[in-house]
C-alpha cells in the first residue's frame, strides 16, 4: 500500500495508538509513560505492530496483532530479549 494513498490513515492510527498506550502500562514494572511502551509479542506473530500502522492497514488489523501482545516499557522488553539470548548462548 503506497504510502499517499494512505496518509489520513496512517495519521489517524498513530493517533490512535498513542490514545491506546496511554490507557496501559507495562506488565513487568508498571511504567505507565506511553512513549517507552512496547508491544511485546507472545505468541503467533504476525508482524510488528508498528509496521501495521505506517503500511496503512485498519484499524482493527492492527488490534488484532496488539492482543497477542503484553505491554513492555522499554527496559523491561530490552531486559527479556537480554535473557532469552543468554538461554541460546548456554
Amino acid at each position: 500500500m503506497p504510502w499517499s494513498r494512505d496518509k489520513d490513515r496512517i495519521k489517524a492510527n498513530v493517533k490512535k495508538l498513542v490514545e491506546y498506550k496511554k490507557k496501559i502500562r507495562c506488565d513487568h514494572c508498571g511504567v505507565r509513560d506511553h512513549r517507552v511502551i512496547d508491544f511485546h509479542h507472545i505468541k503467533d506473530k504476525d508482524t510488528e505492530v508498528s509496521s501495521l500502522i505506517y503500511q496503512g492497514y485498519g484499524w482493527k488489523r492492527v488490534l488484532k496483532e496488539i492482543d497477542k501482545c503484553i505491554p513492555l516499557c522499554s527496559n523491561c522488553h530490552r531486559i527479556h530479549h537480554s535473557e532469552d539470548c543468554l538461554l541460546y548462548t548456554s
